[in-house]
């Protein structure tokens, strides 16, 4: 080793040593208030303090609880900034951006949650102010300030208020004047449970899969049943089930034979006992025989997977699948099942007994119909409107569980009670009022919504038909979802019919909102109807008119670049 390269190599170590010593010294302590360890309320406030001195602003600092508080003015508004003993975050106020009456404070409340449950780093929030009898308005953010950021970070997020401020001051007002518009008390349900049919019937235009549905079955009376789930996710109506045999994540096996009560076996007594699961998971393998008399044996798998626990309710996913079979020479395919059907949902098993669920929907009802009939019906929900409709408790009860399953997406659920109802109305349909009458309707609209997402389209367009004679936006575009994809020949010429009756309206100037939505509505259901239907170029050629200043004109290049890539394809 040469003389030169040792003093290479020593020089290099000293400069390392250097730059090491003034790393530490001037950097790396700089480094160490960045941890959160050593970010306390003591070292935030003196940051703050720090920063507010250097802006030029008035404070001062009180003692809250446990907390530290500063108040301060900056550009004509008042801030606060809350520090906590062992939180490195310290929390920026902007109080009463708002003052808003008692009386909607409904509204405030769903313009709070709205902004509270995005990942906007802002959230309103507000408090009663008993003084002015209304809800005053704020908005805080959490911020991790040093001395490095804090003159920076606080200017900046602070206009972040101001804008933010100006922003839902304008949504609050505009909010309020819809839901005096809509004349109703409790205008949060009322928006919740709307658009939560916008968005299942929104669903339905996007999936283009089998649906996944949830079905709760009450502890005292079961339902879930191999007959019930033949009948209803498979149309098998008339079966013989031979066999069933089960085994378990733990190695356990149980077999029933002929002499046993298959077709009204609980199945989830296979997965659960005494109010809990037993298993992680069960399969099932299922033997039967149609009714078609073709002497095939047919399997149907089944797959019961535990997926969580809450105080009222066990869930578990139920997978289903039709296995393909073997077809002898003499036996016709034309009355065999579809080989390779698939299904799946989640299912719930209740724990809370059924009488104190009765007594809820009871005490619900009874309210309904004395508002009712004092004259308060603009303080009804819908689903209180349809419930003090219901003369009968169980009619109310049967309803009551039908559209709330619906509106949590437990369509097979729904469909039990909602059948009862159904059956209740049609029998006295010449006798009911004008309000009976509607709910009836109502009943028929969740029916045939729940078979449209239970993939048993006859059976939806028979409930939904019902609906059209009242001219409901929302019953109509649930129709139209139901003839597209029954492939219905009538799709296209009642789509026609409906587009250019709006067109006439549209050139009159006579269309309200709810109305041009449904007008755009079903320019992409025609879109869906005639390329289900392999009309490529009729398909494109209504696509191409939407890609102008046209509300669907992301749907429509999302389109066009798919017919694209087929057609490379071949």
């Amino acid at each position: 080793m040469s003389f030169g390269f040792l003093v290479f190599i020593l020089l290099a170590s000293i400069v390392g040593a250097v730059v090491r010593y003034y790393y530490q010294k001037y950097i790396g302590s700089k480094l160490e208030m960045f941890k959160l360890e050593n970010i306390n309320a003591q070292t935030n406030l003196e940051v703050v303090s720090d920063t507010l001195r250097k802006m030029i602003c008035t404070y001062a600092w009180t003692k809250e609880g446990e907390s530290d508080v500063c108040h301060f003015d900056y550009q004509g508004a008042h801030f606060s900034i809350e520090l906590t003993d062992n939180d490195p975050f310290t929390q920026l106020s902007l109080y009463y951006i708002h003052l808003v009456s008692l009386e909607d404070i409904n509204v405030v409340r769903a313009v709070c949650n709205k902004y509270s449950s995005t990942k906007n780093p802002f959230k309103v929030v507000y408090s009663v102010n008993q003084e002015h009898h209304g809800a005053a308005i704020h908005i805080i953010c959490s911020l991790l300030l040093n001395e490095v950021n804090a003159h920076e970070l606080l200017t900046k997020v602070m206009a972040q208020m101001f804008e933010m401020r100006r922003l839902v001051v304008a949504e609050i007002e505009s909010e309020i004047q819809k839901a005096r518009s809509v004349d109703c008390a409790d205008y949060e349900v009322a928006t919740v449970e709307w658009g939560g049919e916008l968005e299942l019937l929104h669903e339905l235009e996007i999936d283009r899969q089998p649906a996944v549905f949830s079905h709760h079955e009450a502890a005292a009376h079961p339902v879930i049943t191999p007959r019930a789930l033949l009948a209803t996710m498979f149309g098998i109506t008339d079966s013989h089930i031979d066999s069933l045999s089960a085994w378990t994540n733990d190695e356990t096996h149980i077999h029933m034979g002929e002499d046993d009560d298959i077709a009204n076996f609980p199945l989830s007594a296979l997965l659960i006992a005494d109010g809990k699961f037993v298993h992680s998971w069960v399969g099932v393998e299922l033997t039967y025989h149609d009714g078609s008399g073709d002497g095939v044996s047919h399997n149907l798998g089944i797959h019961l997977h535990s997926e969580m626990t809450t105080p009222s309710v066990l869930y578990y996913r139920v997978t289903l699948t039709l296995m393909p079979v073997f077809v002898p020479p003499v036996a016709s395919p034309v009355l065999l099942p579809k080989p390779g059907d698939c299904h799946t949902f989640v299912a719930g098993y209740e724990l809370v007994p059924t009488k104190q669920q009765t007594d809820a929907i009871n005490y619900q009802w009874h309210e309904a119909r004395e508002k009712f009939k004092s004259g308060g019906e603009s303080q009804l929900t819908a689903t209180q409107r349809v419930l003090a409709n219901c003369e009968q408790p169980d009619l109310a009860q049967y309803i009551y569980l039908g559209r709330q399953r619906y509106l949590e997406r437990r369509f097979f659920d729904a469909l039990s009670p909602l059948g009862a109802a159904y059956e209740r109305y049609a029998a006295r349909y010449d006798q009911m009022g004008a309000d009976e009458r509607r709910s009836y309707y109502e009943v028929c609209y969740l029916l045939g919504s729940c078979y449209y997402h239970l993939r048993r389209f006859e059976i939806a367009h028979f409930y939904l038909f019902q609906t059209l004679s009242i001219n409901n936006v929302i019953y109509t575009m649930q129709y139209v979802n139901c003839m597209v994809s029954m492939g219905n020949c009538d799709a296209l010429r009642f789509i026609d019919s409906s587009l250019a009756n709006l067109k006439r309206s549209m050139d009159m100037g006579s269309l309200n909102s709810n109305c041009l939505n449904f007008y755009y509505f079903l320019q992409r259901r025609k879109v869906e109807f005639l390329l289900n239907a392999h009309r490529v170029d009729e398909a494109e050629q209504l696509l191409h008119t939407m890609l102008d200043g046209n509300p669907n004109s992301d749907f429509a290049i999302e389109r066009l670049a798919e017919i694209q890539k087929e057609k490379e394809k071949l």
